[in-house]
């Protein structure tokens, strides 16, 4: 169970190789809410970088190709979610204005935040 998000894109921007072309929506499911993820608002996981730079990548609980590539896995209330391998920022930001989604990104940050992150959704070899 997560919190919806938006996903904001530039109109000029409109790449059909990212995975989440097409969609308005993603569920973040390590953001505590009452939402289940769903083919028009899939599952996106947030995850902090260096220097607490945190972004958002597809995820699926369905760990049987996750595993066998070696992905990450995160564990949310618990269930077991697997990182989609091999994507990188193709352009499109998520945001909500549910005040738990900066609650999330705050809690893996370790500082305040408000505003959109990074979705990484393009596949590198495209």
């Amino acid at each position: 169970m997560g919190i919806h998000a938006s996903i904001f894109r530039t109109a000029s921007y409109l790449s059909p190789a990212n995975i989440m072309a097409g969609l308005h929506e993603v569920t973040v499911v390590n953001a505590e809410g009452p939402f289940d993820p769903s083919p028009i608002a899939p599952a996106v996981i947030l995850l902090s970088r260096y220097a607490g730079d945190i972004y958002a990548v597809p995820a699926t609980d369905d760990g049987g190709n996750a595993s066998r590539n070696n992905t990450a896995r995160v564990h949310v209330g618990g269930k077991v979610w697997w990182v989609v391998p091999g994507l990188c920022f193709g352009g499109d930001y998520i945001a909500a204005s549910d005040s738990r989604f900066s609650q999330a990104i705050e809690a893996l940050s370790k500082r305040n935040f408000y505003g959109a992150v990074s979705l990484h959704d393009r596949p590198m070899d495209r």
